[in-house]
């Protein structure tokens, strides 16, 4: 196995045995033991944009998204949501902070308002959720092309998720 660190990152060797025992300790869960891992430095790979991250959406919002938070933090909307309470989406959590952050879309301007977080995850994930009205259960993939989501998980992260594929679209910033 191989595992890219950035090569702008500063890597402490303590840092690196962090990550092998938690690749190691699920090699061990399914009986494989001693996974040989390869820790190289790499400048990350970028592939071609596709326009349309930045364009403004509404009516309906979609995921995959370019998203500015109240600091100016920018990221992709993550997907479209459905909590007890009502729909909404989900980002990373370094965009919205804190719970009463304001989220933008595209950029961080009063016009491209676009709701605010009513929650933020704990200790385990980086991500927050922002209550809106109109979303579609569709991703950007570029060019204004969206590809509908066929299937999701609704029941919380087990081992069973091992080995599942998962696609990801975003702006690249």
């Amino acid at each position: 196995m191989k595992v890219f660190l950035y090569e702008g990152m500063n890597v402490t060797d303590t840092q690196i045995n962090e990550i092998y025992n938690v690749i190691n300790a699920i090699g061990n869960k399914k009986n494989i033991q001693d996974i040989p891992v390869i820790f190289k430095k790499s400048d990350f790979v970028k592939d071609a944009v596709a326009s349309g991250y930045d364009t403004k959406y509404r009516n309906p919002l979609i995921g995959a998204i370019q998203l500015t938070g109240q600091t100016g933090a920018r990221g992709t909307l993550g997907f479209c949501a459905k909590t007890g309470s009502g729909t909404g989406y989900v980002t990373a959590q370094h965009l919205g902070t804190h719970v009463g952050y304001q989220m933008y879309q595209p950029t961080k301007t009063s016009q491209n308002s676009l709701g605010t977080v009513s929650m933020i995850s704990g200790h385990h994930a980086d991500a927050c959720f922002v209550p809106y009205g109109d979303v579609s259960a569709k991703i950007h993939i570029g060019n204004g092309n969206t590809l509908p989501v066929v299937t999701y998980m609704s029941a919380q992260p087990s081992d069973e998720w091992s080995g599942l594929t998962v696609y990801k679209s975003g702006k690249v910033l």
